[in-house]
C-alpha cells in the first residue's frame, strides 16, 4: 500500500474502441504481441493465453509443441507452433524465453 508500480500497456485504436491492456512485465507484453501477430488470435485469446501460463511455459510449450493445455492455450499453441518465428525471444531478455 502507498508503493509505486509499473505498468506496461499494449494501445489499440480501432475505428469503433481504443483498448488498452496492461501487463507487469516486458516479457508479458511482447509475449502478447508475438501472439496476436498469429493470424487467428486476437487479443482475448492471446490474454487468455498468457493468464493461464507463464512467458517461459508459453515457449516451452510451443517450442515442445504441447496438446494437452486449455482449448484456447492449446489453438493459440496450435497457430503458433505452425509460426514458430512469432515466438521468439525479446530482444536484451534471454530469461524471458528458454
Amino acid at each position: 500500500l502507498g508503493s509505486k508500480v509499473s505498468l506496461l500497456t499494449h494501445f489499440v485504436v480501432r475505428e469503433d474502441a481504443q483498448i488498452l491492456y496492461g501487463f507487469a512485465s516486458a516479457p508479458e507484453r511482447e509475449a502478447f504481441r508475438q501472439l496476436i501477430k498469429i493470424s487467428g488470435v486476437g487479443p482475448r485469446t492471446a490474454l487468455s493465453v498468457l493468464s493461464g501460463m507463464s512467458v517461459t511455459e508459453l515457449s516451452q510449450a510451443v517450442t515442445l509443441q504441447e496438446a494437452g493445455r486449455p482449448r484456447p492455450a492449446r489453438n493459440s499453441m496450435q497457430l503458433a507452433a505452425e509460426n514458430p518465428q512469432t515466438i521468439q525471444p525479446a530482444h536484451g531478455d534471454s530469461s524471458a524465453y528458454p
